[in-house]
């Protein structure tokens, strides 16, 4: 490009450049509005999109949310209640008719929006059904009610209903249903079902609402001349609403056709993240897509994306025709510019053709060539006489120019290598580097370096820095033996010394200096920071000394432990036997039960203190076993009801009803734990009651699996005096108690320590959650081996089991 222009003459250069001039800002202008412009609709299209999207999924939102506004409606119905209030046998029956009428009665004023509505007994059987049919609403006879027992929306009702907090309301994923009872075809449904209550406070039924979905996405779709193509997909990405009806609800009929098939890097985006937008993408590069979700609040099994498609032609035709009208503008301007510049050319391009050829006769040392005649009064003949005054000049000039450049030049590389060499060697914040003279005054110094003695690049240029202000006095004889090596063979050995920084501090160094030229008073010095090594031995050596005193702390207490217990027993032993004597007086009985329970006392302190030795070092191992739960717990229960009878306290046990018959875990451990958790509680309760709550946080496994992992959860909560914040984070140390002194009598503080240890080695931690004067929840988490786990039944009357 350079050779091309330099090839053409001075008038074609003008003509070039002031065309430039007129249609390069021209060309830059359009570009950037065009630019400007297609950004701009996009980003609109983007937000209206967005906008449009996010009021059509609110609006099916509410939709679907109405459903479940309408089954609670048909849950609350008198008739309803006649039937679960009922007694079994004709009352019941008779019941069972009104409830027919009533829900024949709803299907023929929703039949629109509902096929099905049913009610299903306490075993999954169907007591009452209506449907909606070719010819209309109608009761299905007793004789083909079904058996739904298997129906997860059944299960899925009882279960959100038995645990405390849910949604009471189970949707089902979508379905296809049968519309008529030939089945001759079949239409897509939700099922809504809820759990019911009778008075007494029974799970005695479930209502089951199938609700069609055609209703709901008819809210979705755009006018098919919108030019907007709209899709509603699932989680998985399967299409329930497309331009294509062939292609809705088609993974309910096998095939397996879907977002994810059709558009995997968009599918990848859309199904990821909650709204947004897709511009020109690898699946779509013509088109504009705005997509978000449609949910319920409080359900998570519904989950459906709102996708609009709009090509990019449809946004731009404006751009377009913008760019075909700056394209003519451009042309029209171009034929104006190159006319206008042919004319001014013309009158310079002539004289200054003719100082270039005496110029280029100058520079062929012919200072004898005709100049043009400065006759004219403008910019060009003061070019021509200035031109003659400088050819005069030329000749005297060009020897003494040509030295000095040539002087010029020389020095200037010589300085460029000095300064590059210098600055490398600065720059390098490897260690610190100075240049400094033998006096011990640094020149110049890197930034490590600056670091490294605590001082500024202000304080080096003043002059603030001596080696007499760094060197502390009992490094002085060692300083100035390395300056004599140096002085003496050019470099010395590197030593190690202490500077003293600027703020008085000290830090210790590695040294090395060498001088820059032989016999020169300059020398440069190394050095390097000590103070991170010389802290790892320290912190190692402290390390090796902390770990040897818990080793022998362990030992010891495991020894004296042992040694402790021997005599105990001996005592405790002698202590039972004298206590059978019924010749004993009053105050010799009082006297062996102080001793029988100051020793019982005393050892549960040593054992307590042994598990706490065993968990420092390790040593504490779990022994699981099979445990029937249910009657481990029963256990566990009984043994805490004693105590809290004693205090006059409600004690409530509240066991899930899908909870294993039997895990895998260290029965002896798991019981240390409940125990001191329970027993805390009833000690810091005055009135009120204490519950244990025992939950499964997993679905059951399938009875094809010999062994299983559950994950259990256990809470023991309370009405007592509460824990304040600035208790709660000395609760779980050793030997700490954070009660007042009348409630520590009998305690040692090691119990919540251990019983933490003991469910971490279980694979879980003991959280709490307490205020002061409201009571305390303390809970944990853990997964247990199940081995052929069973779901147990659930009670046909009252499920908790209180004391």
């Amino acid at each position: 490009m350079k050779a091309l222009w330099s090839g053409l003459g001075l008038r074609h250069q003008l003509i070039a450049a002031f065309v430039s001039v007129i249609l390069l800002p021209t060309a830059i202008i359009s570009v950037y509005s065009l630019s400007r412009s297609r950004e701009l609709l996009i980003q609109m299209a983007r937000d209206e999109g967005l906008r449009g999207v996010g009021v059509r999924a609110a609006v099916t939102t509410r939709h679907l949310a109405d459903i479940g506004a309408d089954l609670q409606v048909v849950a609350q119905a008198t008739a309803l209640r006649h039937y679960l209030n009922a007694a079994p046998g004709p009352e019941r029956a008779s019941a069972a008719r009104e409830v027919d009428r009533y829900f024949a009665a709803l299907l023929k004023r929703w039949g629109e929006r509902y096929s099905r509505l049913c009610l299903l007994d306490g075993r999954g059987h169907e007591a009452s059904c209506a449907r909606v049919g070719d010819s209309g609403p109608a009761v299905i006879p007793s004789g083909e009610l079904a058996d739904r027992s298997d129906d997860p929306s059944f299960a899925g009702a009882l279960q959100l209903q038995a645990i405390p907090g849910q949604e009471s309301i189970y949707i089902s994923e979508l379905t296809l249903e049968p519309s008529d009872a030939n089945g001759s075809a079949a239409v897509p449904v939700l099922r809504y079902a809820t759990a019911l209550q009778s008075d007494s406070g029974m799970l005695d039924g479930v209502i089951l609402l199938h609700a069609l979905v055609a209703p709901v996405l008819g809210t979705l779709e755009q006018p098919a001349d919108g030019g907007v193509a709209t899709y509603v997909v699932d989680r998985q990405g399967h299409y329930l609403l497309h331009p294509d009806p062939a292609r809705r609800f088609a993974h309910l009929r096998g095939d397996s056709t879907s977002l994810r098939s059709e558009r995997p890097h968009d599918a990848a985006v859309i199904l990821d993240q909650p709204a947004g937008t897709l511009y020109a993408s690898a699946d779509r590069p013509e088109a504009l897509q705005v997509f978000t979700r449609i949910r319920i609040p409080g359900q998570s099994r519904v989950l459906w994306t709102l996708i609009d498609e709009e090509s990019l032609d449809a946004i731009l035709v404006e751009v377009r025709h913008t760019r075909n009208v700056i394209v003519s503008v451009a042309g029209i301007a171009l034929l104006l510019a190159v006319a206008v510049a042919l004319q001014m050319t013309h009158g310079i391009v002539r004289p200054i053709s003719a100082l270039a050829r005496a110029a280029d006769a100058i520079h062929q040392w012919d200072f004898s060539a005709t100049l043009p005649l400065a006759t004219r009064r403008d910019e060009v003949g003061m070019l021509t006489r200035a031109f003659a005054q400088m050819a005069a000049r030329v000749r005297e000039l060009v020897g003494a120019l040509q030295q000095r450049v040539a002087e010029l030049e020389r020095s200037e590389a010589a300085l460029r290598s000095g300064q590059a060499r210098l600055r490398q060697m600065i720059d390098s914040n490897l260690a610190g580097i100075a240049f400094l003279g033998l006096d011990g005054r640094p020149i110049e110094a890197n930034d490590a370096y600056l670091r490294i003695i605590g001082y500024d690049r202000e304080d080096l240029h003043q002059g603030r820095i001596h080696r007499a202000m760094l060197t502390p006095p009992e490094y002085e004889d060692v300083t100035a033996r390395a300056l004599a090596e140096v002085r003496a063979h050019g470099v010395c050995t590197p030593y190690e010394k202490e500077y003293v920084r600027k703020d008085g501090s000290r830090v210790p160094v590695l040294i090395g200096f060498a001088l820059t030229e032989p016999g020169s008073e300059q020398a440069v010095a190394f050095v390097l920071d000590q103070t991170a090594s010389k802290q790892a031995l320290i912190e190692r050596d402290a390390r090796l000394s902390a770990e040897l005193a818990s080793r022998a702390k362990s030992e010891f207490l495991t020894c004296m432990s042992h040694e402790l217990r021997t005599p105990l027993n001996g005592i405790l032993g002698f202590a039972q036997i004298l206590q059978r004597d019924k010749s004993l007086s009053e105050r010799q009985e009082r006297g062996l039960k102080m001793i029988q329970q100051s020793g019982q006392h005393l050892l549960t302190l040593i054992n307590d203190i042994l598990d706490l030795a065993r968990i420092d070092v390790a040593k504490l191992d779990l022994f699981p076993t099979d445990v029937n739960l249910p009657a481990f717990l029963q256990v566990v229960c009984d043994m805490i009801r004693v105590k809290a009878d004693e205090k006059g306290l409600q004690f409530v046990y509240l066991a899930a009803p899908d909870l294993p018959a039997t895990v895998r875990v260290d029965e002896k451990r798991l019981r240390q734990v409940l125990l001191n958790l329970l027993s805390n509680a009833a000690k810091f309760t005055d009135t009120g009651q204490v519950t244990l709550r025992v939950m499964r946080l997993q679905t059951p496994p399938d009875d094809s699996a010999a062994c299983a992992m559950v994950r259990l959860r256990f809470e023991i909560e309370d009405d007592g005096i509460g824990i304040d914040e600035a208790q709660l984070v000395r609760l779980f140390q050793p030997f700490e108690q954070v009660a007042d002194l009348t409630r520590r009598e009998g305690g040692t503080g090691l119990g919540l320590a251990i019983s933490r240890q003991l469910i971490r080695l279980m694979g879980g931690d003991i959280q709490v959650n307490s205020r002061l004067g409201e009571g305390s929840i303390f809970w944990f988490e853990v997964d247990l081996p199940a081995p052929q786990t069973r779901v147990q039944a659930v009670p046909e009357r009252d499920a908790p089991i209180s004391y």
